[in-house]
């Protein structure tokens, strides 16, 4: 039998590198597949959200609200 010496925050290391790599990944998703970049600044007057959008065209297809204190966009392409 071998003696093992207790190391009680072993498995807090281990799990903040597992976390870490979690949140480093995008949660496996890609930057094309429902996670745009967004930039948000704010000014004296507004809040200002800019985002690079593949594919859109018009302005217009874009619409958002705030819904509990998050900022939801909506896209809707037009064909044609």
């Amino acid at each position: 039998m071998s003696l093992i010496p207790f190391e009680p925050f072993r498995q807090l290391d281990n799990m903040r590198w597992g976390l870490n790599q979690l949140f480093n990944s995008g949660f496996g998703l890609s930057q094309n597949f429902g996670m745009p970049r967004i930039d948000l600044y704010e000014t004296e007057t507004e809040v200002v959200a800019t985002s690079d959008t593949p594919g859109l065209e018009k302005k217009d297809d874009v619409t958002n609200h705030i819904d509990d204190h998050n900022l939801c966009l909506s896209v809707e392409q037009s064909t044609g």
